[in-house]
C-alpha cells in the first residue's frame, strides 16, 4: 500500500495564515485619501504562492513616480523606515506600502514553515498508523 500524504491540502491553510499576517501588515501600511486602495487589496493563495492584488495605481504610491520613483520597492521585504529619494521634482514620493520590513518577513516565513512542518509530520505519522 503506497504512503500517500497531498502536501498543498497540508500546506494551504498555513499559506493562507501567512496570507493575512501580510494583509494585516500592508492595510496599515498603504496611504489612505479615499479608502479605495485600502479596499482593493486582496492577498490570495494560488496552489503554493500567495498573491497580492491591488488597484492598479497602488504601484505608483508605492514605488513614486517620475523624478521620485525608487525601484528598492519592488523587493520582497525592505527597511521601512528608509528614507525616502530626496529628489523632489515632478511625481508622487514613493510610500513603499506594499513592502514589510526583513523582521517581519522573517517571522513570516520562520512560523509558517515551522508549522507546515508540525501539520507535514502529523499527517505523515498518520499515514503510516494506516499502513
Amino acid at each position: 500500500m503506497p504512503l500517500t500524504v497531498k502536501y498543498e491540502e497540508i500546506i494551504r491553510p498555513e499559506l493562507q495564515r501567512a496570507a493575512q499576517r501580510i494583509k494585516s501588515l500592508l492595510l496599515s501600511q498603504v496611504p489612505v485619501d479615499t479608502g479605495e486602495l485600502r479596499d482593493s487589496i486582496k492577498v490570495r493563495v494560488i496552489g503554493s504562492e500567495i498573491v497580492l492584488e491591488y488597484l492598479e495605481y497602488g504601484v505608483y504610491t508605492d514605488s513614486g513616480t517620475y523624478d521620485n520613483y525608487d525601484s528598492r520597492s519592488r523587493r520582497p521585504y525592505i527597511d521601512k523606515y528608509i528614507k525616502s529619494p530626496k529628489k523632489r521634482g515632478k511625481g508622487i514620493p514613493p510610500s513603499y506600502w506594499t513592502s514589510i520590513s526583513e523582521a517581519d518577513y522573517k517571522f513570516i516565513q520562520d512560523i509558517t514553515a515551522k508549522k507546515i512542518a508540525q501539520v507535514y509530520e502529523r499527517a505523515v505519522l498518520k499515514a503510516i498508523d494506516k499502513l
